[in-house]
């Protein structure tokens, strides 16, 4: 018969067997606890990184918004105002063509605008004349026709009246258009103009004749200035 194996034997190799099958799974469970450890650390450091820059973010965000706020409320309340100008700019523009009344007939007009029109024709009175052309008409003539100017009647102006017509008769002798053969006076034709108009063509009569005297084209001698024209 076999002698057959002690306890203790069967123990130790029992424990042997034990042991093999183990340190493998505690190696393994040490070096995942060790990496554990490491993964652990690492994502504190990221969560920490994470969230330094989240801080950061959120600083810069606040400060660029405040150094923002002053620039914005400055351009708001520039645009404001130059809106505010050009609405007033229009509501003038407005106001004066609705208050500014231009009358058609200048016998309406207010005094205030008789004097600036009086000053202004004053500061704008014309020059002299400048010369002028004259043709003669060869073997054409054509009827001439004197045009009468009479002031409107008014029953409170009796003297001006009496001045305008001895104005108008002065105004008569306006020279004639030289013609080689003077014809006879035809018809008149009477026409009403307003006072000041009377005036400014009495007035302009005048400087007329005085510019004819400047540029007369009468024969001196035997210089006749209608062959050189």
């Amino acid at each position: 018969r076999s002698q057959s194996a002690s306890p203790t034997q069967y123990a130790d190799k029992v424990e042997m067997a034990v042991r093999e099958r183990l340190e493998p799974l505690l190696d393994r469970t040490q070096q995942v606890a060790a990496n554990a450890d490491i993964l652990s650390e690492k994502l504190l450091d990221d969560l920490l990184e994470d969230t330094a820059q989240e801080l950061w973010s959120m600083e810069q965000h606040e400060r660029l918004q405040t150094e923002a706020l002053p620039m914005a409320d400055t351009y708001s309340l520039e645009s404001m105002l130059q809106r505010m100008e050009e609405i007033e700019r229009y509501q003038e523009a407005v106001r004066r063509r609705f208050t500014q009344i231009v009358y058609s007939d200048l016998e309406f007009w207010v005094p205030e605008d008789k004097m600036e029109q009086r000053i202004a024709s004053i500061a704008k009175r014309p020059t002299s004349p400048q010369p002028i052309q004259i043709t003669k008409l060869v073997g054409h003539t054509e009827p001439e026709m004197d045009i009468l100017f009479e002031k409107l009647f008014d029953g409170k102006d009796i003297d001006e009246n009496k001045e305008a017509e001895e104005k108008l008769q002065t105004g008569r002798d306006i020279p004639q258009p030289l013609t080689r053969n003077s014809l006879q006076k035809g018809c008149y034709v009477c026409v009403s103009v307003p006072k000041h108009m009377l005036q400014s063509i009495l007035d302009y009569n005048s400087r007329y004749k005085h510019h004819l005297k400047l540029i007369s084209h009468e024969a001196v001698g035997s210089f006749n200035p209608w062959q050189i024209a």
